[in-house]
Parts: C-alpha cells; sequence; structure tokens
C-alpha cells in the first residue's frame, strides 16, 4: 500500500513537472512568435526607408544633372553672346 502512494506521489510529481514544461515551452513559443513580428515590422520599415532614401538619390542625382545641364546652356548662351 506504502508503494503504491509512493508511485502515486511520483507520479503527480512527474505530472506537474510535465505540466509546467508545457506552460514555459507555450511561453516561450508566445516570446518567439512575438519576437517574430517585431523584426518582420523592423524589417518592412527598414525597406521603406532604403526605398525612400533610393528616391531621394536619384532625385538629388537628377537635380545634379539639371544643374550641370542649365551651366552648360547658360554657357552656351554667354559663348554665343561674343
Amino acid at each position: 500500500m506504502q508503494r503504491c502512494e509512493h508511485q502515486e506521489l511520483e507520479l503527480q510529481k512527474s505530472t506537474k513537472k510535465a505540466q509546467e514544461a508545457i506552460a514555459l515551452a507555450a511561453e516561450e513559443s508566445a516570446k518567439t512568435k512575438a519576437a517574430k513580428e517585431v523584426i518582420k515590422s523592423l524589417t518592412a520599415q527598414v525597406r521603406i526607408n532604403e526605398g525612400a532614401a533610393l528616391f531621394l538619390i536619384e532625385v538629388n542625382v537628377g537635380y545634379l544633372e539639371l544643374c550641370n545641364l542649365w551651366m552648360l546652356v547658360k554657357f552656351a548662351y554667354i559663348s554665343l553672346q561674343f
């Protein structure tokens, strides 16, 4: 009888440890999922910022090319004056 009670107590301990492990695994899984969502969001923001930066670079390059073209036109105009 005493052995049966001991086995029952060991089974209860093991069951409790298993339940705690399951709860911990669920908690860690939720943290991992949340971290993945944060990473996904940050990645999207970086891509948007990269796109905006590339656009600004293209605009600035276009502006510089326009300025150079304007200087050439002015130079040609001045040259024709003389």
